[in-house]
Formats: C-alpha cells, sequence, structure tokens
C-alpha cells in the first residue's frame, strides 16, 4: 500500500497539484498532527514520503503482535498504541 500510495502522490506532484516541499496541513481535510501545532506547518510531502518529519524527537513503532487488535487508520492517527513515547520536542 506504501508504493501505491506514494506513486498516487508523486502523480499528484506531476500534474502540478502539489509540491514535495510545501507544507502538507494545507491538503488535509480530515486529520491534523494531534499534539503537534508549533511544528506541523513544517512537515512537508516529502518528509511523508520519506517517513521523517523534519524533526528529532525520539519516537517511533514497535508493531504489534499477530493476536493483537489492530486499531483503525483514524485510532492510529490519533494515538497508535504501538508509539514509543520519546522525548518531548522543545518548544
Amino acid at each position: 500500500s506504501k508504493a501505491v500510495s506514494t506513486w498516487g502522490v508523486m502523480k499528484l506532484i506531476e500534474d502540478g497539484k502539489l509540491r514535495l516541499d510545501e507544507p502538507i496541513l494545507p491538503h488535509l481535510k480530515r486529520w491534523k498532527f494531534p499534539g503537534s501545532e508549533p511544528f506541523s506547518n513544517q512537515v512537508t510531502v516529502r518528509h511523508l514520503l520519506s517517513h521523517t518529519s523534519g524533526l528529532v524527537d525520539g519516537f517511533g513503532f514497535s508493531g504489534f503482535l499477530l493476536e493483537d487488535k489492530r486499531q483503525t487508520l483514524e485510532e492510529s492517527l490519533q494515538f497508535p498504541k504501538d508509539a514509543n513515547m520519546g522525548d518531548p520536542h522543545p518548544a
């Protein structure tokens, strides 16, 4: 699914509807970056495609066991249960 999503985003870039280094926040309709308001305008399309945010904070994901109940996409975006809570980013 990552490859298909990336292809779709790159097609939007090719068509001039997105730019790699523009902030992604104006394009998001249903979801915002929770708890990251001071930095959310800095997250670009390029950051999302490369799985980076441009910020160093020690966060990550530990994954799930096969028998674990999976979160919905929106639950995962709000607060992933497999998140490793690193050091807070300085304001």
